[in-house]
């Protein structure tokens, strides 16, 4: 669904009738967004609680994985 989101509001773009700075600005944080859901979901596989908080959780121990899985998260 992160995709799908992603894809429409690129698609939508050229009809909100930003200026070409900001809609460059737009696009880039789209990107950003977009490669954020990829790392998170490479780096969830990989790590032991999942990605689903920095520290410890009942799925598994953290691990520099799971910090590098949220790191975009925190930096948005």
């Amino acid at each position: 669904m992160n995709d799908l989101l992603v894809i429409a509001v690129a698609s939508s773009l050229p009809k909100l009738g930003l200026s070409p700075m900001l809609q460059r600005l737009t696009a880039y944080g789209l990107i950003y967004v977009a490669w954020s859901f990829t790392l998170f979901y490479w780096l969830g596989n990989a790590a032991g609680n999942r990605v689903l908080s920095i520290g410890d959780n009942r799925l598994g121990s953290s691990d520099i994985f799971g910090i590098l899985g949220l790191l975009p998260a925190c930096l948005r």
